[in-house]
């Protein structure tokens, strides 16, 4: 329920350091989006293509982890390394009772018919956020943002393409903000199938980009070692 520059405006510093950094807003998002247009990780992995021409440190946080995935996936050759924050992969961990609540609780959710208001704040509830903790005038924002997460193609029908990620060959890395037991689990799940390094940062819940010191520090290193062709 964002747009690009505003979920990753923690992340300018790094231009500071030599990095060019491409930040695109995800199609259902954007202001020429049609109506009732519902967030699709394989379009947006289809329009991120373009993007990482010159192979790109591609990165993904929660719904777009699902999208860098996919993209990193098919086009292997266009990537340099892959950072994954918090995707909502339940495929990879499914028969762990934590990530089978968190689904069905999901589900339950979404098939509904609240307010888009009471959907917003049942959903963010679920994923761990304190909503008397957030501003009313953000959560206005998020509300009008509501519809094309609630009309999307929904993250349990995600697969993780494991074995074409392992086999391409570039580094990942796995960011939780262990503050949830299924993203937990899926985190976890993911950094072991995927060969993958993890790194955890805690503090700000599913939000982790915001903790803009540690999360900078540790992706910012990875890029340094991928670079140098270093695990």
């Amino acid at each position: 329920m964002s747009t690009g520059p505003v979920a990753w405006q923690f992340q300018r510093p790094l231009a500071d350091q030599g990095y060019q950094l491409v930040v695109p807003t995800r199609h259902a998002y954007r202001s020429d989006a049609a109506a009732g247009e519902g967030e699709d990780f394989v379009l947006d992995a289809e329009e991120l293509i373009p993007l990482l021409e010159g192979r790109a440190h591609l990165v993904g946080a929660s719904y777009g982890g699902l999208v860098a995935m996919l993209a990193a996936a098919e086009n292997p050759t266009m990537v340099r390394s892959l950072v994954l924050v918090e995707p909502p992969a339940l495929a990879a961990a499914a028969n762990v009772p934590a990530v089978h609540g968190f689904s069905a609780d999901l589900d339950r959710v979404f098939g509904e018919s609240d307010s888009d208001r009471d959907f917003l704040l049942r959903f963010l509830t679920l994923v761990g956020v304190r909503t008397d903790a957030v501003p009313e005038p953000l959560l206005d924002q998020w509300t009008a943002l509501v519809p094309p997460l609630r009309h999307g193609r929904r993250e349990r029908t995600a697969a993780v393409p494991v074995r074409q990620l392992v086999d391409a060959g570039f580094p990942i890395l796995v960011i939780s903000g262990r503050h949830h037991p299924a993203f937990d689990a899926v985190c976890d799940a993911l950094a072991r199938d995927l060969h993958a390094e993890q790194v955890l940062i805690t503090g700000a819940g599913h939000a982790v980009q915001t903790m803009a010191g540690q999360f900078n520090t540790a992706v910012a290193d990875f890029w340094s070692r991928a670079d140098a062709g270093r695990r």
